[in-house]
């Protein structure tokens, strides 16, 4: 197959191809058993040395944190080397594939794998429209191999001027339509949410944690049936959600009317725990579901710094998103004004927003 690639009667795609084919080489070969997964293997044993001396929860810790940064910059150095010396000349060399004429059909079609593989229609450094670039070399093609003159199809850009009502109709009716969400007043687009809510013992102060679970219900009972939702509570340890007894939810399910009723009944059952650790775990495991939103209640009490956290672990690894965050993280801070600082940093930094609900006043008894 790949010999058809790259020994067209085309010199100059030939090279285009070959040239990409050895750069893709060279980043999985990298990846794989070059330096960058020597780095890798270094990070993962250093992290267990430092978790079997300090705990999981190592970064809580003045010298477990200190064991952890020179770890932490040795892999940031690492996955910059990658960057620089295989994923930027891979990334430019998938452009310049794509931006040359495919000969033969199967050429077109291999481009048209390469342009989802690298995802080029999302690249704002190419200087032409994918869909474009595809559809010509598909007619040419088609023609060369086949002597007949298909219709030439229209252009990307004319075909959005007139389908726009085709496009507001697909919005309002299409399977993929985005709706939203909402959680304490804070709006999250999309079809799919994971909610994180602490329960560890300080939510006890002030029915928060009552607070907290109300909302939850009522957040659930206003989405539509084709949107998906998880949520899990995090104290201590990850308490995700259980429809049937005993057996918890591993990824977010759709909000119809029966799933919406179970969960309500799980959310009765749910139980403040008798200690409370930050939530990153939790953040960790939401993030691996790829939501379009998170949203983090949160009372903000605690020393792990989780904004630096997150930098890590929500942050996309290629040049093409510059390390935006993957996941939007809405932050839904209870109570404790004197954390609002690091809380406004986890939104601020994740794409998200920031919502401070504060104590609920008490009523003063007037003396006697």
């Amino acid at each position: 197959h790949l010999d058809s690639i790259i020994t067209t009667p085309d010199a100059r795609w030939n090279a285009a191809a070959a040239a990409y084919l050895l750069r893709d080489g060279l980043a999985l070969a990298d990846r794989t058993f070059g330096d960058y997964a020597k780095a890798d293997r270094a990070f993962h044993q250093a992290k267990a040395a430092i978790e079997a001396e300090y705990g999981r929860e190592f970064r809580a810790s003045e010298g477990g944190a200190k064991a952890f940064e020179p770890v932490w910059e040795a892999t940031m150095a690492s996955e910059e080397a990658q960057y620089q010396n295989f994923l930027a000349p891979l990334w430019q060399a998938a452009r310049e594939l794509a931006l040359t004429p495919a000969p033969t059909l199967a050429a077109a079609l291999y481009k048209i794998e390469v342009i989802k593989h690298e995802e080029l229609d999302n690249d704002i450094y190419m200087t032409r429209d994918t869909m474009d670039l595809v559809a010509e070399d598909l007619l040419a093609a088609v023609s060369i191999e086949t002597g007949l003159s298909p219709s030439p199809l229209p252009s990307v850009s004319s075909a959005v001027a007139t389908s726009a009502s085709d496009s507001v109709n697909a919005t309002m009716t299409g399977s993929k339509m985005l709706a939203g969400a909402e959680f304490f007043g804070v709006k999250a687009t999309g079809n799919t949410f994971v909610y994180i809510v602490d329960s560890s013992p300080s939510m006890r102060r002030d029915g928060a944690f009552e607070a907290a679970r109300k909302e939850v219900v009522r957040s659930l009972s206003s989405m539509k049936p084709k949107q998906r939702y998880f949520i899990s509570f995090f104290g201590k340890e990850i308490d995700p959600m259980v429809l049937e007894l005993g057996v918890a939810e591993r990824y977010p399910i759709y909000a119809k009317p029966e799933n919406v009723t179970k969960t309500i009944d799980w959310l009765n059952r749910v139980q403040i725990q008798k200690e409370g650790l930050p939530p990153n775990n939790a953040l960790a495991e939401a993030i691996g579901m790829q939501p379009d939103a998170i949203f983090l209640l949160f009372d903000g009490d605690t020393k792990v710094d989780v904004a630096k956290f997150l930098r890590r672990v929500n942050r996309t690894d290629d040049i093409l998103s510059a390390g935006m965050p993957k996941v939007p993280i809405h932050v839904v801070h209870f109570f404790q004004d004197e954390f609002q600082k690091q809380m406004r940093l986890v939104a601020a930094e994740n794409g998200g927003t920031y919502r401070f609900v504060p104590r609920p006043e008490r009523t003063s008894k007037k003396s006697r």
